[in-house]
């Protein structure tokens, strides 16, 4: 999984640098697959806001017609994914 998704390019410029641990343990456990990351990265059907949490943390969302994925946008690392909800996805491709 790893190698397959370093140096993926965003639309938005952004080149993942790592994966925290965190991101791949839950992709394990939600069975997101590293098909679906790339194409959340590659072909977003919405690129989130950039974020800060409540601890400093910056975050985006890439939300993908099967999975979503968070990554720092300043450092590039992928923090964690889940599998986009159906309607969601729906939302997104104008459905």
């Amino acid at each position: 999984m790893k190698n397959d998704i370093i140096k993926t390019e965003t639309p938005n410029s952004i080149t993942i640098s790592g994966l925290s641990n965190h991101f791949i343990e839950r992709a394990t456990e939600r069975n997101v697959s590293t098909l679906d990351v790339k194409d959340a990265l590659v072909n977003s059907l919405h690129i989130g806001e950039v974020k800060v949490d409540d601890l400093g943390r910056t975050n985006q969302a890439f939300i993908g017609e099967k999975a979503t994925v968070i990554i720092n946008p300043i450092t590039g690392n992928a923090i964690t994914t889940y599998p986009t909800k159906s309607k969601i996805s729906r939302k997104y491709k104008g459905e």
